[in-house]
């Protein structure tokens, strides 16, 4: 048995299905019938929709196994007759960015292992032999779906080290956190001649804005990437090429360490073309591909095994970038998830954007279940990335009351911290709305945010608290 936390229902193809991850963060489906109940999937369907749900295949370092909305299954999958158990690895290679308005996508292409770890047999009349050969076809297909991907070195220690955690980086690096200064960083920037001069004045400007904000940031992985960084500015063809996007006009690609750019921006401050290059210079602060001592690869990144927490990581590069130079600005990259996520943040007792270059979605994650006093995190921040997908994925749908939960866990903690029970309904209201117009905040329509819900929680939180609407007495 292995146990799963639920994240939630969606729609794909015109069945319904239950996502859920494992501890791991690997990604299982059991399809929901036209009665509500539970059943196993096919290896096809294992397959699409582990092609629509999964970024990365790295090494798990520095993560904790967490708590949260759980159930315990045997995963199998169904093939002809045969119900068999199977532990099938489906994750993408590194550098997946899903994009959202900024367009700065990776390829996903997944790889795959697998081990087939049992077999039940649901029907006595097929034969041992039966049973042998659906277990070589199964074999087979898996080997014929999978043999255009490219398969990641799973083993850390040999060649490949991937981190998750800073705490682990003196082990690969031989520096401490303070052995590396801002001073150090802005001698190496105009030390870097693959940084034009612009981006150089750029990259100085954004280091002197972080050291007044978090003067005791963990600078190692910066300055990792700083060394051997380049900023190139290319046509708008060799653009798309490079970003795999018709309308990209900034990437950074961690497998080079290379930010592209198209040529005769003029990235003025306040500006939306400003914001995606100071976002693009911020990823190599927190993410890195770079070698060690040895010659081994190191991979530092913010998201789990699987790339569980991909879009969390780019929200929160986004609100890091943008707060760094700009205060007020709404108008933000991945919008709808980065509005949720500084709502919560600002709620939130001990956490700051300084943790998300230094620690990885764990840590958000065990943070949160801390300020709140419960074991949702995994659940709340799978919905988003639920949510995320089912705006930017035509193939996949979700009713808008598998969000509630996710509305109610950020509108408790938001309230908690803004409406106490000497308020007036009226004044708690405005909160309430404060929080409705944060989120929404230049969300496209088609998100469909049940905004009416809002209002439901926020009358439950007030009959809790002995708030009462006057017009209703």
């Amino acid at each position: 048995m292995k146990e799963y936390t639920i994240i939630g229902t969606f729609n794909y193809k015109g069945n319904k299905y239950e996502l859920l991850i494992d501890a791991d963060k690997k990604f299982f489906f059991l399809r929901i019938n036209e009665k509500e109940e539970e059943e196993y999937i096919t290896l096809k369907e294992l397959i699409e929709l582990t092609n629509h749900f999964s970024y990365n295949n790295c090494v798990l370092l520095a993560e904790k196994n967490k708590k949260g909305r759980k159930r315990s299954i045997i995963p199998k999958i169904i093939v002809g007759a045969l119900l068999i158990a199977v532990t099938v690895s489906f994750v993408s290679i590194l550098n997946k960015v899903n994009s959202s308005r900024m367009d700065l996508s990776q390829p996903n292409r997944p790889s795959y292992s697998s081990t087939i770890s049992a077999v039940e047999n649901d029907d006595p009349s097929v034969s041992e032999d039966k049973t042998q050969k659906v277990i070589d076809e199964l074999l087979e297909d898996i080997e014929k779906q999978t043999k255009d991907f490219k398969v990641e070195d799973m083993q850390e220690g040999i060649h490949l080290k991937i981190i998750f955690d800073n705490s682990k980086l003196e082990e690969v690096t031989g520096n401490k956190k303070e052995d590396v200064t801002y001073d150090m960083i802005r001698e190496i920037i105009k030390k870097n001649s693959n940084i034009p001069e612009k981006f150089k004045k750029m990259y100085l400007e954004l280091a002197d804005n972080l050291e007044s904000q978090y003067p005791n940031m963990d600078l190692r992985v910066w300055y990792e990437n700083l060394k051997t960084i380049k900023i190139l500015e290319v046509d708008e063809m060799q653009m798309k090429v490079k970003a795999i996007s018709a309308t990209a006009y900034a990437c950074y690609r961690k497998d080079e360490n290379t930010i592209y750019t198209v040529k005769d921006y003029d990235y003025v401050p306040g500006t939306w073309d400003y914001q995606v290059i100071i976002h693009e210079m911020c990823h190599p602060i927190r993410s890195s591909f770079f070698k060690d001592k040895n010659g081994d690869d190191v991979r530092v990144q913010f998201e789990s095994q699987s790339g569980d927490g991909v879009i969390i990581g780019e929200a929160l590069n986004s609100l890091f970038a943008l707060r760094s130079y700009d205060k007020e600005e709404k108008d933000i990259a991945y919008q709808l998830q980065s509005n949720m996520l500084e709502a919560m943040i600002e709620s939130m007792d001990h956490y700051t954007y300084q943790d998300y270059i230094e620690h990885n979605i764990t840590y958000l994650e065990n943070e949160l279940n801390k300020q709140n006093g419960d074991e949702e995190s995994v659940r709340m921040l799978g919905l988003m990335e639920l949510q995320y997908k089912d705006y930017h994925d035509d193939d996949i749908s979700v009713g808008q009351e598998t969000f509630h939960p996710l509305y109610d866990y950020i509108a408790k903690m938001y309230y908690a911290k803004r409406i106490n029970p000497n308020m007036s309904y009226e004044e708690a209201l405005k909160v309430k709305d404060e929080l409705v117009n944060r989120i929404t905040y230049d969300v496209p329509a088609e998100y469909n945010i049940d905004t009416n819900h809002f209002q439901v929680f926020f009358d439950n939180y007030c009959q809790e608290l002995g708030i009462q609407d006057a017009r209703t007495k």
